[in-house]
């Protein structure tokens, strides 16, 4: 695997590291009221949301790895508005497997601001299909109320009708808003493959999850380099620079996996792949925030520093799709697969 990325690459990486430094100047605001009309302009301007679509959907084609690229970009800068801003491109992935109607969805999510496409994962088995209608009782999902949902069960599904929605606030990514939903419609069931939507939308968080521990740890070693205590930089400290190299090498680490995942083509490696990545990003970005927090001390907990956001960002991401956990049984079993087919 070359690890080194292309000259093209490397100005979308430059770009949106540019736009990603409004989105983290107005992550308090966002984090209240959404992203402002001029960030949601200033991102379509950029034409960053459907960089790794099909031509047919509108898409430039670049790929996954670049997609991954951007959205740790973004989300360094807000993870919540980065949520709001390319709310299209997790409907895309489900969109891809639904076939021509999927795609028409996706178009018009991109298009049109009100119309949210949101994916959810049974893990809790709180879906049932009885008499032709699907039901389900889902707590959360951090979107505004969703005009179509893609539900990831035993197989896949697909809902634009008789969805209830709730506002609720959670813990984290405000900026893209949260509902709960109350599901009583049509059963459609989606020929396509749900383990293929569950991975693009794993490497999509961990991609997030990413970008939020490297903002966090970029801030906390700013900060351990600025401030000095017993007459020596913080960072100087042999403790806290111990601290500071674990979180790089965790982060590194994270974004390793991620970058292999999203080059991965074959859907069964995929799917194996996109696990190892979410739960390594998951766990690197816990890890890393909630030092970020320690490290600056009684300035981790107040809002004065971002550091606290950037905690309970990471929390919230690592619930979705699967959590955490979901997603290391995914990978185990995946993996106990695999064996079988090499012994076999």
């Amino acid at each position: 695997m070359d690890f080194a990325l292309t000259e093209e690459q490397t100005l979308v990486q430059r770009t949106t590291r540019e736009f990603a430094q409004l989105l983290r100047e107005n992550g308090r605001q966002s984090e209240a009221d959404g992203p402002s009309a001029t960030l949601r302009r200033q991102y379509e301007a950029l034409e960053l949301g459907r960089l790794d679509w099909c031509a047919q959907a509108g898409g430039a084609d670049l790929g996954s790895l670049m997609k991954a690229l951007v959205v740790e970009e973004l989300a360094a800068g807000c993870a919540g508005s980065t949520l709001a801003l390319d709310h299209a491109t997790l409907g895309y992935y489900g969109a891809v497997q639904a076939g021509p109607r999927g795609i028409e969805l996706a178009k018009r999510a991109a298009s049109d601001d009100g119309f949210v496409i949101a994916v959810h994962v049974d893990v809790d088995k709180q879906l049932s299909v009885d008499d032709g209608r699907l039901r389900a009782d889902i707590a959360y999902v951090p979107a505004r109320p969703p005009s179509a949902l893609f539900i990831v069960g035993e197989q896949l599904w697909l809902v634009d009708d008789g969805i209830e929605a709730t506002a609720v606030k959670s813990c984290g990514l405000g900026a893209a808003g949260g509902c709960a939903l109350k599901v009583d419609a049509e059963a459609t069931a989606v020929e396509g493959s749900a383990q293929q939507l569950l991975a693009h939308s794993r490497i999509y968080i961990a991609a997030c999850l990413v970008g939020v521990a490297r903002a966090a740890h970029e801030y906390a070693l700013a900060y351990t380099l600025e401030r000095e205590a017993f007459g020596r930089k913080v960072a100087h400290h042999q403790g806290i620079a111990f601290m500071l190299a674990e979180n790089r090498v965790r982060l590194d680490a994270a974004r390793v996996l991620l970058h292999a995942a999203a080059v991965e083509q074959d859907d069964a490696r995929r799917h194996l792949a996109a696990a190892q990545a979410f739960v390594e990003a998951a766990d690197a970005s816990l890890y890393v925030t909630n030092d970020g927090v320690q490290l600056l001390g009684g300035h981790g907990y107040v809002k004065d520093h971002p550091v606290e956001k950037y905690y309970r960002e990471a929390r919230t991401l690592s619930s979705l799709y699967g959590g955490r956990d979901g997603a290391e049984l995914d990978a185990e079993s995946a993996n106990i697969e695999s064996w079988r087919r090499r012994v076999s």
